[in-house]
């Protein structure tokens, strides 16, 4: 049974949660800890086993064995739904393949909430979960978020969301965005504005806790300060013509007109491939 548990205020629980964590034979949590604070919250006994990122190959295969025995086991991770950028696949996946039924209980996940406070349409969206750290993933995560449905959905961690913010405004310019931090929490805060701003909050506020971010990129010719599409096409090809590199005439477009470098190379690569 995957089981939600409250990313931040405990009344968001469910009875339903509840019970499936009283019918328990085995709680699997990322943390005891911190799964052992809600059930003695709630004044619930339970045999607690941990199950993270460094053993869940492990642990799986002593899961699936239980589950096999027709115990109960309930999957927790230390706040949201499990599987959700938390551990939980590798179990659920496993149960899959072996016949056994997987019960998925509705609850909390940080990104719901997040579109919500956004105010962006939501249509559809994109969830990405984190950017990698580095390297070709990192690289091809934005090209992802780049053709993404917007909104794009990211999580953003304390230590990382400077860097976070620097490389999406790289590639992306001053788009839209939003960050809500301690979701559902006493400190809760939502802060709106371009990923230019948004980076200057981060610089001079160091903000604490988990991050959403949401970002919502415009049409190249919507963005929120910007001349229209055919004046920076323009600026464009005249700087080509005076001999200026695809990498300056992009990065100077960026900070003239707020339009991402990625576009502004598109335009530029279509204009050579019709003249030549």
């Amino acid at each position: 049974m995957i089981v939600p548990t409250p990313i931040g205020n405990m009344e968001d629980i469910t009875l339903r949660a509840l019970r499936t964590l009283r019918d328990a034979d085995i709680v699997a949590c990322e943390d005891t800890r911190r799964t052992r604070k809600i059930l003695e919250r709630f004044n619930i006994k339970a045999k607690l086993i941990s199950y993270h990122e460094h053993n869940e190959k492990q642990r799986t295969g002593q899961l699936i064995e239980a589950l096999k025995e027709g115990k109960a086991v309930a999957l927790v991770s230390d706040a949201g739904t499990p599987g959700i950028s938390d551990p939980g696949y590798v179990l659920i996946q496993q149960a899959i393949r072996e016949g056994i039924k997987v019960e998925a209980l509705p609850g909390p996940t940080a990104f719901v909430p997040a579109l919500l406070l956004s105010g962006f349409p939501l249509k559809c969206f994109s969830f990405l979960g984190f950017l990698p750290r580095k390297g070709k993933e990192r690289k091809a995560c934005l090209k992802i978020i780049e053709k993404a449905p917007a909104p794009v959905v990211l999580y953003v961690s304390p230590h990382r969301v400077q860097a976070d913010l620097s490389d999406l405004l790289e590639a992306f310019g001053p788009i839209d965005g939003v960050i809500v931090r301690e979701c559902t929490k006493i400190h809760e805060e939502v802060v709106r504005g371009s990923l230019r701003s948004l980076l200057d909050w981060v610089v001079e506020s160091k903000p604490k806790g988990e991050m959403v971010l949401v970002l919502h990129p415009s049409e190249p010719d919507k963005v929120e300060g910007q001349e229209c599409k055919h004046d920076w096409l323009n600026k464009t090809k005249e700087l080509i013509e005076k001999g200026e590199s695809v990498k300056d005439v992009a990065k100077r477009i960026q900070e003239e007109y707020g339009i991402p470098k990625n576009t502004v190379k598109r335009e530029i690569l279509k204009e050579t491939n019709e003249r030549g």
